[in-house]
């Protein structure tokens, strides 16, 4: 990829980030960088969370995943094997509140899974269906 901009556009609205890839620089605004550079880019606030969860798609055996960490946006699990990532699966999991066990559950597209056989795979989901009665315990989970 290659980018033509004019000397004074660099000096005015950004400023070089090397590509490690093809060792060349790439020209990133401020606004970009800090969003590159950010790892957590979530749109919600999160809070970790941990107990046993379940992760199932149709024809498939339900895998038992460790939460990580939920918003109302989304959840990080830990999984035993890879999540194929774009798979859509349906998640449950319960959260105390109010020393009360209160069930959430959500259809999730797998974001990515990362890791290895030895630790287990670090796997972020994203809700793309979930009620509104789920919403409410996440929300007040997450707030308390």
């Amino acid at each position: 990829m290659v980018w033509q901009v004019a000397p004074w556009a660099i000096l005015i609205f950004g400023f070089y980030l090397k590509d490690e890839a093809n060792r060349s620089p790439v020209l990133v605004s401020r606004k970009l960088k800090g969003f590159l550079m950010n790892p957590d880019r979530r749109q919600a606030p999160r809070k970790a969370l941990r107990t046993h969860g379940l992760l199932a798609s149709r024809g498939s055996v339900a895998v038992e995943v460790q939460t990580i960490d939920v918003s109302v946006g989304g959840m990080c699990v830990g999984a035993p094997s890879q999540i194929v990532v774009g798979q859509t699966y349906t998640v449950t999991f319960d959260v105390m509140l109010s020393e009360r066990k209160r069930r959430v559950a959500a259809v999730a597209e797998v974001a990515y899974s990362v890791g290895n056989n030895h630790d287990g795979f670090k796997t972020g989901l994203r809700f793309i269906q979930i009620d509104h009665a789920s919403v409410e315990v996440i929300e007040e989970y997450v707030s308390s």
